[in-house]
């Protein structure tokens, strides 16, 4: 298994929630930038959450697909590995057209939001830039 470096303010066993290497390429030592990034991707991703909910309870495996996938890059590009990488395998699942296990994913997606959102709540953008 492998640990989590230096850069990550919290880690689970297997997933590391938010890494402050990516963070601070994104941010090119603008303080100000990353927290409107930060601002900006908290207040779209619980709408594409929705959004998804709604694709995977009509059964659209397309759009949900889609909706994971920008997820998937919205939070890689953020830092936010552990929400990434659930949006990655959602993905993965909804191209194999595994729905069920894509909707029983869903609510870990969710959790990582919010894991993410409480790790960023407490965090000091100065400190990563």
């Amino acid at each position: 298994m492998n640990k989590p470096s230096q850069n990550n303010i919290l880690s689970d066993a297997n997933n590391v929630i938010f890494d402050h290497a990516q963070a601070k390429r994104i941010a090119i030592g603008k303080v100000a930038l990353l927290q409107k990034l930060a601002a900006q991707f908290e207040k779209d991703m619980p709408p594409y959450l929705h959004k998804l909910h709604q694709a995977l309870d009509e059964n659209d495996v397309y759009r949900a697909g889609h909706l994971a996938h920008t997820i998937k890059g919205s939070a890689l590009s953020m830092g936010a590995i552990k929400l990434g990488t659930l949006a990655h395998h959602m993905e993965v699942l909804l191209k194999q057209e595994q729905l069920q296990d894509a909707i029983t994913l869903f609510e870990d997606l969710n959790a990582a939001l919010q894991e993410l959102l409480a790790v960023w709540h407490h965090t000091d953008w100065k400190d990563i830039v």
